[in-house]
């Protein structure tokens, strides 16, 4: 009998094998160090980001900056970090931080100036190690438009104002079928709906014209009774206080049915209307805007509402008899700049069906903002 014969692998090829294997590894290794370096990237632009969201919110309290002539480390500044501690507590560091560039031979650091803009404007810098060692660097002017390496503010930036003597970031969407940026949420709204009867997104309830000075906290106290000028009236477009202004319903029958008397059909008119609520830049949308935007739904009803780019919510209304709160997750009313005769017009839906409406300027209605 013949023995079958076992092959083994001869030197050759035993080297060739193992040069084979130490390719490979090797590629593996420098992928692995390239997605290392591009997640280190991702999260040196998430954290210069949230520089630039608390110096955004100083900007709103102390109209300036905090004043550094020359670059700083922000990692390393003990009055920058104090300036933003108030909105930022833990100061961002980069993620080798203390480690040297290659490209500069300077530690791995977030440098922050305002050069010579006297605090009226910012640079931050930052080094990308997935772009060549290159500079990654974002601005901001006189706490207007936002630039990111350059290019301007666009619609799904955030947007930081102040609303209500507090700091917010809300959140902007673009509706292509109107072409419209509107923001994401209601003034008040503390997040963008999830449901059409999210009542976390159900926001604040303005009377009609009024500024931004707490009437409308849907628990706000409330005057006594207006009635066509007399009582609680206010003869003026600040009414110099925080309340609900109620008015008596004798006084809505075809005649004037509004917190201000006499009437004033100026409020909200554009980006620079007479306590337009909204923040620099953007308004109270028109009828025919939210008409517009209404006939883009998909269903003509309060489902239509929510699953459209802006996600309205049936954030109920605030009766302006009474004062009470009520239909929320019921229907929506959103307040437009317009008025017809002695009303103001508004958008409805409901579990059925839209429309334009109008009706008496003291009722508490939602509020949303439209770019200008």
């Amino acid at each position: 009998m013949f023995k079958k014969s076992e092959k083994s692998f001869t030197v050759i090829e035993l080297l060739v094998v193992i040069a084979i294997l130490g390719l490979l590894a090797s590629i593996v290794l420098v992928h692995l160090k390239e997605a290392k370096a591009s997640a280190r990237d991702a999260e040196r632009k998430g954290e210069v980001d949230s520089i630039r969201k608390a110096l955004a919110f100083y900007y709103t309290e102390h109209s300036k900056y905090p004043v550094s002539d020359d670059w700083i480390s922000v990692e390393a500044n003990a009055d920058f970090s104090q300036a933003l501690s108030g909105w930022l507590p833990d100061m961002p560091e980069d993620p080798l931080w203390g480690d040297t560039k290659k490209s500069t031979g300077e530690p791995f650091s977030y440098r922050y100036s305002t050069g010579e803009t006297g605090g009226y404007g910012y640079k931050i810098r930052t080094e990308m190690e997935g772009e060549a060692y290159s500079y990654h660097e974002v601005a901001s002017v006189g706490g207007g438009g936002i630039e990111y390496g350059g290019e301007e503010w666009a619609c799904g930036d955030n947007v930081i104002f102040t609303y209500r003597d507090i700091p917010v970031a809300y959140g902007s969407v673009h509706n292509s079928a109107t072409n419209e940026c509107w923001l994401d949420r209601n003034l008040g709204a503390s997040q963008v709906a999830t449901a059409y009867n999210d009542s976390l997104a159900y926001g604040d309830l303005f009377q009609w014209g009024r500024l931004d000075d707490g009437h409308q906290d849907r628990n706000s106290p409330t005057t006594l009774m207006c009635f066509m000028g007399s009582g609680y009236c206010s003869a003026f477009d600040d009414p110099g206080h925080s309340n609900f202004i109620p008015v008596a319903v004798t006084a809505c029958g075809g005649v004037e049915c509004d917190w201000r008397f006499p009437q004033n059909n100026n409020l909200w008119q554009g980006v620079s209307g007479i306590n337009n609520p909204c923040p620099s830049g953007w308004r109270m949308p028109t009828e025919t805007e939210w008409d517009t935007e209404r006939a883009s739904w998909s269903q003509q009803n309060r489902n239509g509402a929510f699953f459209s780019p802006l996600k309205l919510t049936a954030a109920g209304n605030r009766y302006f008899g009474d004062a009470i709160v009520g239909s929320g997750g019921i229907s929506g009313n959103y307040w437009s700049s317009g008025t017809w005769n002695v009303f103001a017009d508004f958008l409805s839906f409901y579990g059925s069906g839209v429309s334009m409406e109008s009706n008496a300027r003291a009722y508490g209605f939602s509020v949303r903002c439209l770019k200008d």
